[in-house]
C-alpha cells in the first residue's frame, strides 16, 4: 500500500511537471509570436541611433564622419540590444550639396530560448542645400534581417524518458524554422535648418521614414502569419541657445507606428558648455554636459545624462516604468559617439547635436 501511494505521488508530480513544461512552452511560443510581429528594435536614445530611425540621416552630423556604439538592457538583462554604426559625408563642402553614406549592424536578444534579431544595412543619402542655412535630404537603406532562436533551449514533452526529463533526447516536435533571413529596406527624408557657428547655434531638424518596404513573412513560426508590417517614424529635434550663456535647450520627439503598436517619445535636454572650442586654433577643445528628461507616453520616464569631451560623446539613460502593469520596470542604455571634426578645409559643420 505504501509503495502504491509513493508511485501515485510520483505519477502526480510527473504529470504536474509535464503540464508546467507545456505552460512554459506555450509562453515561449507566445513570446516568439510577439517578438516576430511587434515593433522593430529601438532605443530610448533615438537621437543617438540615426541610421536606425531614418536612412536620410547618413552623413548629417558634425564633421566628416561619426561612429556610434549603442547598448540597451531591459528587465534584468532579459532583453538586450546592441548597435554599431558608421556614417559620413563625401566631399562635404560649404554651399554645396553632398552625398552621405553609412552602415549599421544591430542585434536584439530576448528571453531564455535564444530569440534573436540581427539587422545589417547600408544607407545612402543626398543632402541638397536649398539655401545658406537649409538642407533637404532623401535617403535609402538596404540590407538583411535575420531572426533566429535556439531550439536546444526549449523543453519538449517527448524528452521525458519515463523517469524524468532527459535533455539528450532529440525532440520530434516541428513548430517553427530556427532561422529566417529576409531583405530589409527603408526610405526617409528630412529637413534641416542650421546656423553657422560664427552666426549662432540654432538648429532644427524634422524627418520621417518608412521601414520594412518589402512586406515579407519572417517564417519563424509556421502556425502564425508573421508578416512584417510597415513601420513609420517621425522625429524632430532642435537646439536653442540661451543668449548670453553657455546653455542650450534641446527639445526632441519621436513617433513610431507599426501595425497595432505605437510609441511616442517626447522630452528635453539642457546642454551646458563647460569649455568652448577655440574658433581659430586647436588649443582649446569643447567640453559639455547634458541632462534631460523624456516620457514614453504615460508608461515610462527616461532620465538622460551626457558628457562631451572634444570629439567623444557619452550618453547614459535609464527607463523607469510608471504605469500600473509594470511599475518600476527598468531599462539601462548607453551610447558612445566619436565625431571626426575638421577645421580650415571648408567642411560644413552644423551646431552640436544632443
Amino acid at each position: 500500500m505504501e509503495k502504491n501511494s509513493r508511485e501515485m505521488v510520483m505519477y502526480y508530480w510527473l504529470i504536474k511537471k509535464i503540464e508546467m513544461k507545456k505552460i512554459v512552452l506555450l509562453l515561449s511560443v507566445c513570446a516568439l509570436v510577439e517578438f516576430s510581429s511587434a515593433q522593430d528594435m529601438h532605443f530610448s536614445q533615438f537621437f543617438n541611433t540615426p541610421l536606425l530611425i531614418n536612412p536620410s540621416l547618413a552623413g548629417n552630423d558634425d564633421g566628416t564622419f561619426q561612429g556610434m556604439l549603442n547598448y540597451r538592457s531591459q528587465w534584468n538583462n532579459t532583453y538586450q540590444t546592441f548597435g554599431l554604426s558608421l556614417d559620413g559625408g563625401l566631399r562635404k563642402k560649404i554651399d554645396k550639396g553632398f552625398l552621405g553614406v553609412g552602415g549599421a549592424i544591430y542585434n536584439d536578444r530576448q528571453g531564455d530560448v535564444g530569440l534573436s534579431r540581427l539587422n545589417a544595412k547600408l544607407s545612402v543619402a543626398y543632402h541638397n542645400q536649398i539655401s545658406r542655412q537649409q538642407f533637404f535630404t532623401a535617403g535609402l537603406s538596404g540590407g538583411v534581417m535575420q531572426r533566429s532562436t535556439d531550439r536546444s533551449k526549449f523543453i519538449w514533452d517527448d524528452q521525458y524518458d519515463g523517469s524524468g526529463y532527459n535533455p539528450t533526447l532529440v525532440s520530434n516536435e516541428i513548430l517553427f524554422e530556427p532561422n529566417a533571413i529576409s531583405p530589409d529596406f527603408s526610405l526617409g527624408v528630412n529637413y534641416l535648418f542650421k546656423e553657422n557657428e560664427y552666426v549662432g547655434k540654432r538648429r532644427f531638424l524634422l524627418g520621417g521614414a518608412v521601414h520594412n518596404l518589402i512586406n515579407v513573412d519572417d517564417a519563424i513560426i509556421g502556425v502564425e502569419d508573421t508578416r512584417r508590417n510597415f513601420r513609420y517614424t517621425i522625429h524632430t529635434e532642435a537646439s536653442l541657445p540661451v543668449r548670453g550663456t553657455n546653455l542650450e535647450i534641446q527639445p526632441s520627439g519621436f513617433i513610431s507606428m507599426q501595425g497595432v503598436s505605437r510609441e511616442l517619445l517626447l522630452g528635453i535636454n539642457a546642454r551646458y558648455e563647460l569649455q568652448q572650442e577655440s574658433k581659430f586654433t586647436d588649443f582649446q577643445k569643447t567640453n559639455a554636459v547634458s541632462f534631460g528628461l523624456f516620457a514614453r507616453e504615460l508608461k515610462d520616464l527616461i532620465a538622460y545624462a551626457g558628457l562631451q569631451l572634444d570629439k567623444y560623446n557619452i550618453g547614459v539613460s535609464y527607463d523607469l516604468g510608471i504605469n500600473n502593469t509594470n511599475p518600476g520596470r527598468g531599462g539601462f542604455e548607453i551610447s558612445i559617439k566619436y565625431v571626426n571634426l575638421t577645421k580650415f578645409d571648408n567642411v560644413y559643420t552644423p551646431a552640436p547635436r544632443l
